[in-house]
């Protein structure tokens, strides 16, 4: 177990290994070991081990903040927005509130990468929806950005800012190279 210390990104691996073998060993354990190592299982996304883990805790070792990481791992086998909401309105432990901060950045990020993606314009009640981001935050949520907002039928719309794909033409010439080159491969 880690004492006193949170999981810390810098050294996750390391960490992560020494839960397991404590765990292993099985003379160390107590409800901190597997907050920590259920966290850093979500974190790692390895969600199968997650849930074998949660299942295994012993009764008398599981807390309300298992049940509530067991909580954020199926919801974030469902929807990302979920997910975030739990992370964000829970009160972690502080043996794994950074790990639990860095999860809830990279989740935000992941649901701004999709709506980034997947919508040209969206209302701003769908997007505080999604991002359970405060509606007084998101004039400066999409400043950083670069996100456009504009007001249409009394309803601010936001304008994601599209993201650039770069794409290599390559011209018929040498499409018909690398199929001969790949052909004669095939041929040898």
């Amino acid at each position: 177990m880690v004492n006193n210390e949170e999981l810390k990104i810098e050294n996750f691996e390391e960490i992560m290994k020494r839960l397991e073998d404590d765990e292993m060993d099985g003379e160390r354990i107590d409800e901190n070991l597997y907050t920590q190592l259920l966290a850093g299982y979500l974190f790692e996304m390895n969600f199968l081990n997650a849930q074998f883990l949660y299942k295994r805790i012993p009764s008398n070792l599981k807390t309300e903040e298992h049940i509530k990481l067991f909580e954020v791992l199926q919801a974030v086998q469902k929807t990302n927005a979920e997910a975030f909401t739990i992370i964000k309105s829970s009160e972690w432990s502080p043996c794994i509130k950074g790990l639990m901060d860095k999860m809830q950045e990279r989740v935000l990020k992941e649901i701004l990468d999709l709506i980034a993606t997947a919508y040209t314009s969206i209302y701003e009640n769908r997007f505080i929806e999604m991002t359970c981001c405060a509606p007084e935050d998101v004039e400066n949520l999409c400043k950083t950005l670069d996100w456009d907002i504009e007001v249409y039928n009394n309803q601010k719309l936001i304008t994601p800012k599209q993201k650039t794909t770069q794409t290599t033409t390559t011209t018929s010439e040498e499409q018909l190279g690398i199929l001969t080159s790949f052909v004669s491969h095939l041929e040898v």
